[in-house]
């Protein structure tokens, strides 16, 4: 244990420690403060800002918001407020103003004070409460008691501006010191809701087919509401009979809405309803009657027009409904009333007599009546004519029948008459009678009891067939009435056909056995006969079958052709003949037992049954005879062959009418089959004659061998060149021209046209080639075949010109080149031709420029160039070489050489390059060697296989605007293209020089149009176009021009540096404007520096000022690029080392502009995020200083506390 000097030091020690913390506590504190007040303004403002959000603009105070229940404290005025409904009572209006003891001990207040600081308010101090002046008042701990009570004034409307008053309390506490407090009170009077009003019941309404809208006593506790002022009214089901609603809708004073039922009702109080003017009777009236309702007018229709009375005046009973509108316009429901009128007498309007026998008689009596209706018929029957008679007598006579209403049928009474003696006249008498007593007129008539038929007029005679019986008919009926007979099977019991006017029984069964009755039905004066019969029993139905099968051949009789028994032919003596429509044949008939009236060709009259039988006659067959031979030879002329016709021979000497048809096949396909008509070509052939199947004889052929051979024995065609030279045997020519002989005409084609002479101007090689031509006799027309062989060379020969390592192989018109030498040079001439050969080289050498081949011609001085000795250029000054070639068929090449020009005395250190242009108007271009002379190579009019010369005729480049096709300038001008597309075939591709013109006609590309050909255009500045026949989508095609503008400046500048940059561009403007209709490649040559990188196309789009990428194509080692198009526009060409790859391509101009707006995008989001985090560790900063204070306090008090 320690002790007690050891435990004070210790006290003191803890002491000291515990005092020497408390500034480092405190210190800390301070600092956690300090922060908070530096992070926590801006987040409490935002908390404001939120509440204020948030906070309702509308609330108003309640009583218990009013500061009055706590301690009262002096200074400022303290609000009171109060919230009233219109209408409020005066309790309600009460303000009280307390005060709570929150202290420990009791609270003593005296001397209180309440004054009202505003005049004229409708605010007032109670007297005669709790805490007036000169009491005192205690209030316990914890208890809250009232100083003072205010009173608002009742009644007070309601506004949106509260009511407001100044209040002044002054007291003593117990320590006898005095307070003072003001107050400021606000009372808000709110509409009362229209529903807490007292609203009284409705009365029933009375129904009047119009709106009704009944009024309606709405009160606030005692006090009435003023309609259109306190509330307005709407109705709802207002109309009609049923429960009507009032729609209350508060206003001014009062809010809210609702309702009240009301009923309506029709009108339920006694009406006099008056007949006549008297009260209304079930009897019947004889008059007009007329219905009237005291005080009311009446309709029959609800919705009708209202009178003073309603009349009837049909005749009847008459079931009505009414209703009734009282002055005030109020509608009864309908009343029901009836109402009988009955204004004259019923008539007969119909006696009829009917089933008058000897005996009997039926009488039937219709009569009518529009008023109450018939009730009693009567009728009086005697054999003696009345003279005076009437209704009433009938009535009451003692001999009268009567039938009432209820046995008659529809207004017809039916009399029976019995006890009649035969053959008297009677005489009838009748009347009707209605409910209302009154009778008719009498209606009178008369009839005679009839007779009994004598028997011996009954006489009955009947006749069958195998299904009918036919009974002769009753003579007389005029006098006893018409007949009816009757059928009984054969035991006379059971009925087959019951009575009927028609004296024939059709349907019947053969071999049947019936009773047939007959008898007369009556007439006027005779009663019906008793019946009559006899038997009779039906036939048999023949039967008949005709012969079939029959057959003959032509040239037989019927009496060669068989028939079954019984039968016979009608003429057996006729000839049969193929194409009969039967012939007549006879059988006997058995009338008596067989009823025949259903067998085909029954004569009853003959006794027999005559049929046509049909004979199936085979033809004869012709027999075809070649009175020529089996043989024949024809001439073949380019026609169907003439062949001699064979002889018909028929029988019995008949002529042969018809006419022969020709076939035939070739004589070495056996198995072939024969085609229509004779042959026309020349060979051996099987030709067969044949005749038709016709009338009596068949069909029938015969075959003949025909042979068709060429002419025989023409003489040869004389063979020449265009120049009409007889060739010899292997001569050379330009074109092989065939004149025919004397008597003859010459074609290429046995079936082609034939003329004087032919021509064939297609090349045949260095070998030759047959010719095949054929003869034709202008008499005869026989034709003969021919052969000859020809050769034929059109293309010029080849050559060039080498002068000091220089050449040219063309026409050089103009000095677009020129070689400088200094020393004297050797020529040298190169000729070659692949067919003919070359026959002769010449030259001249002239210090004379020529622009034309008809200039060196005149230049005279020719020589035949040898190699082995070869012409030098020696001569001072310009020097121009011409030279022609000409080959064994006649073709002659020009070349000249450019300007030499031959300096001894200067020193040539290089040449310049240039080019070279031949007749046919391409170009050549030149090359500098190692020994630094110039190269010049091109094409003139001997330079290409299908241009030069053609024979002695130089062919001219055409002129300029004239298209042609490339290597062939003959062929010139759109017609000739035209024909030449015409005959391209499948895969061929036909190159244009347009020479100057850009415009193609729509029929020219027609021609190509779906087809597999490809045209090539040849445009000037190194634009080629080609075009895909297959390509086209398009039905017309117009002329378009294919122009190009390489120069074009019609895409804006800022748009072109908008889209490349500093890219390189170009700029194409097509002539032609919209859709070409077709696909057309664009071959264009850029610089060859570009070749390998890529051009990117882009279109114009030039309503909405924009470029739209099409297409990119790699740049070739030429620089050449290709591009398709569809349509003609302008267009910009960007060069690139990358395709386009459709997305924006930014420059690095571009790319410095964007950089630092996206710079400074990347700091505002760096900023945002320093910010964020920031604020985040503040408030973990702020939380955890926090922490830290609670912790040092709590431990500081611990520590104070030990």
């Amino acid at each position: 244990m320690r002790n007690r000097e050891e435990y004070g030091k210790d006290r003191k020690y803890k002491k000291y420690r515990k005092d020497r913390r408390k500034p480092a506590v405190w210190h800390m504190a301070a600092a956690v403060l300090f922060a908070a007040a530096l992070i926590f303004p801006a987040a409490l403002a935002e908390t404001a800002r939120a509440a204020e959000l948030e906070r309702p603009g509308s609330a108003v105070q309640s009583d218990s918001a009013a500061p009055a229940g706590s301690v009262i404290q002096t200074g400022t005025a303290v609000p009171v407020t109060k919230n009233l409904s219109y209408g409020y009572s005066a309790a309600e209006a009460e303000i009280p103003i307390s005060i709570t003891n929150h202290t420990e001990t009791v609270m003593e207040i005296n001397n209180i004070s309440c004054i009202l600081t505003d005049e004229n308010s409708c605010f007032s101090v109670l007297s005669g409460q709790t805490g007036k002046e000169g009491q005192t008042l205690t209030v316990a701990p914890g208890s809250q008691a009232n100083l003072c009570l205010v009173s608002f004034l009742t009644g007070m409307p309601v506004r949106t501006e509260p009511y407001s008053a100044g209040l002044q309390i002054t007291y003593t506490d117990g320590k006898n010191s005095s307070q003072t407090q003001s107050y400021t009170l606000s009372v808000t009077v709110g509409q009362k809701s229209i529903e807490s009003c007292r609203i009284e019941n409705i009365e029933k309404q009375y129904y009047t087919g119009e709106e009704i809208q009944p009024s309606v006593l709405i009160s606030n506790n005692g006090q009435a509401l003023t309609a259109g002022q306190d509330y307005t009214a709407g109705y709802v089901s207002n109309t009609d009979v049923g429960m009507g609603r009032m729609i209350i809708t508060g206003k001014g004073n009062y809010r809210g809405k609702t309702e009240k039922s009301f009923e309506i009702v029709w009108y339920d109080k006694p009406v006099d309803v008056r007949f006549n003017g008297e009260t209304p009777s079930e009897a019947w009236y004889e008059e007009d009657v007329r219905i009237t309702a005291e005080g009311c007018t009446v309709s029959d229709s609800l919705a009708g027009a209202y009178e003073e009375s309603y009349l009837i005046t049909a005749e009847g009973e008459h079931s009505l409904s009414l209703y009734c509108k009282t002055q005030k316009g109020y509608l009864t429901d309908a009343q029901r009333f009836a109402v009988k009128i009955d204004k004259n007498a019923p008539a007969v309007t119909k006696m009829q007599i009917s089933g008058i026998t000897n005996q009997t008689a039926s009488v039937s009596v219709t009569a009518e009546d529009t008023g109450s209706g018939v009730s009693w018929y009567y009728l009086y029957c005697s054999p003696e004519k009345l003279e005076t008679v009437n209704a009433d007598t009938i009535k009451n006579s003692s001999g009268t029948m009567k039938i009432s209403a209820s046995e008659a049928a529809a207004g017809t009474a039916v009399f029976s008459l019995q006890g009649l003696s035969e053959g008297t006249v009677y005489y009838l008498y009748a009347a009707a009678e209605d409910s209302s007593g009154k009778l008719s007129e009498t209606e009178t008539g008369s009839f005679t009891a009839k007779k009994t038929v004598p028997e011996e007029v009954l006489v009955l005679n009947a006749s069958a067939s195998a299904d009918t019986i036919t009974v002769k008919a009753l003579a007389d009926t005029e006098v006893y009435g018409s007949a009816a007979y009757c059928l009984l099977d054969a035991s006379g019991r059971n009925v087959v056909r019951d009575w009927q006017e028609s004296n024939e029984f059709t349907g019947l069964t053969e071999g049947t056995g019936y009773y047939v009755h007959a008898k007369y039905t009556g007439s006027d004066a005779y009663m019906e006969s008793k019946a009559v019969s006899a038997q009779v029993t039906t036939k048999y139905w023949a039967f008949v079958k005709a012969p079939e099968g029959l057959s003959a051949r032509y040239g037989q009789t019927l009496k060669e052709v068989k028939l079954p028994e019984g039968w016979s032919w009608a003429d057996s003596s006729a000839p049969v003949t193929v194409a009969n429509s039967g012939y007549e044949a006879r059988f006997p008939a058995d009338a008596a037992q067989y009823d025949y009236s259903r067998i085909e060709g029954y004569d009853a009259d003959a006794g027999y049954v005559a049929r046509l039988l049909p004979v199936k006659v085979e033809p004869a067959a012709p027999v075809l005879t070649w009175k020529a031979g089996n043989t024949q030879t024809v001439v073949y002329n380019g026609k169907a062959a003439v062949a001699a016709a064979p002889e018909v021979a028929l029988i019995n000497n008949e002529v042969f009418q018809g006419s022969v048809s020709w076939s035939w096949r070739k004589a070495s396909d056996s198995s072939g089959n024969f085609a229509a008509g004779l042959p026309s070509e020349p060979g051996t052939y099987v030709v067969r004659a044949s005749v038709e199947a016709a009338g009596n004889y068949s069909a029938a052929s015969a075959d003949m061998t025909l042979m068709i051979d060429w002419l025989q024995g023409a003489p040869d065609a004389v063979l020449s060149d265009q120049n009409g030279k007889t060739l010899s045997a292997g001569a050379w020519c330009g074109e092989a021209v065939l004149t025919a002989p004397e008597g003859y005409e010459i074609s290429f084609s046995p079936s082609g046209q034939y003329s004087g002479s032919v021509r064939s101007t297609g090349e045949t090689g260095k070998d030759g080639a047959a010719a095949t031509y054929y003869l034709r006799q202008k008499a005869g027309g026989g034709i003969a075949r021919k052969t000859v062989n020809v050769y034929i060379d059109r293309t010029a020969p080849g050559g060039s010109i080498s002068v000091g390592g220089a050449a040219w192989s063309g026409m050089v018109p103009e000095d677009k080149s020129e070689l400088r030498i200094s020393e004297q040079k050797e020529v040298t001439i190169s000729a070659e031709d692949g067919q003919s050969g070359v026959k002769t080289v010449e030259y001249t050498i002239s210090d004379k420029k020529c622009k034309s081949r008809d200039e060196i011609q005149k230049l005279g001085g020719w020589l035949i160039y040898n190699p082995d000795a070869k012409p030098d250029i020696k001569q001072n000054g310009a020097n121009y070489v011409y030279v022609r070639i000409t080959d064994h068929a006649g073709n002659m090449t020009w070349l000249s050489a450019g300007k030499i020009l031959y300096e001894t005395s200067s020193k040539n250190t290089g040449s310049s390059a240039g080019t070279s242009s031949g007749s046919s108007g391409s170009s050549s271009s030149g090359t500098t060697g190692q020994s630094g002379q110039t190269t010049v190579s091109g094409t003139g009019s001997g330079g290409s296989k299908n241009s030069g010369t053609k024979g002695n005729t130089a062919v001219k480049t055409p002129e300029k605007g004239t298209p042609y096709i490339h290597g062939r300038e003959s062929i010139s001008g759109w017609d000739a293209i035209r024909k030449e597309l015409e005959d391209a075939k499948p895969g061929d591709t036909v190159i244009l020089t347009m020479n100057g013109t850009s415009t193609v006609p729509g029929n020219v590309l027609s021609v190509i149009k779906g087809r597999d050909i490809r045209l090539v255009l040849n445009m000037e500045e190194e634009i080629v176009w080609t075009i895909d026949g297959r390509s086209f989508t398009t039905g017309e095609i117009d002329d378009i021009d294919f122009a190009v503008d390489r120069e074009a400046e019609a895409i804006p500048a800022d748009l072109i540096q908008e889209l490349a940059g500093e890219r390189d561009t170009r700029q194409l403007s097509l002539a032609y404007d919209g859709e070409f209709g077709f696909t057309a490649v664009l071959t264009i040559h850029l610089d060859k520096k570009d070749a390998g990188r890529y051009a990117n196309l882009f279109s114009f789009q030039e309503q909405s000022g924009e470029l739209k990428y099409l297409d990119s194509a790699e740049i070739g080692e030429s620089g050449e690029t290709e591009f398709s198009f569809t349509h003609a526009s302008d267009y910009a060409i960007v060069l690139d080392e990358e395709p386009f790859d459709g997305t924006a391509q930014e420059t690095e101009e571009e790319e410095e502009l964007i950089l630092p707006e996206r710079e400074e995008e990347k700091e505002k989001e760096k900023d945002v995020r320093t910010t964020v985090l920031t604020l985040v560790i503040c408030v973990i900063a702020l939380a955890a200083g926090i922490g830290i204070c609670v912790w040092l306090v709590r431990k500081y008090k611990k520590e104070e506390t030990e």
